[in-house]
């Protein structure tokens, strides 16, 4: 049976959770790793400090450029800060059209 839309959009919802918990994590952890405060990290991607609270605590999303900004401020590219995510498994609603 296939999927309502509500439940797909329920389903995408939840998985942004959880991914911007994954990825909160890892910028704590990466932050504390190298023994900085919020503050230092803020000062170094040159965000606001409050912006990395959230982010940390998965309160707010995180767009790609404030992402890769975070990175830097770690000095680690963005691809080292999200290597603890999981891959995206895929799952298929429907096929799509064959091309012609």
């Amino acid at each position: 049976m296939a999927a309502s839309d509500k439940e797909i959009k329920a389903a995408a919802k939840e998985e942004v959770r959880k991914v911007s918990v994954l990825l909160g994590k890892a910028i704590r952890a990466r932050r504390l790793e190298k023994e900085m405060t919020q503050a230092e990290l803020a000062a170094y991607a040159e965000l606001d400090p409050n912006f990395i609270g959230f982010v940390e605590r998965a309160e707010r999303r995180v767009t790609l450029y404030n992402a890769w900004r975070i990175a830097g401020g770690l000095s680690m590219s963005l691809a080292e800060l999200v290597e603890p995510l999981p891959t995206r498994k895929v799952r298929v609603i429907k096929k799509p059209p064959k091309r012609s």
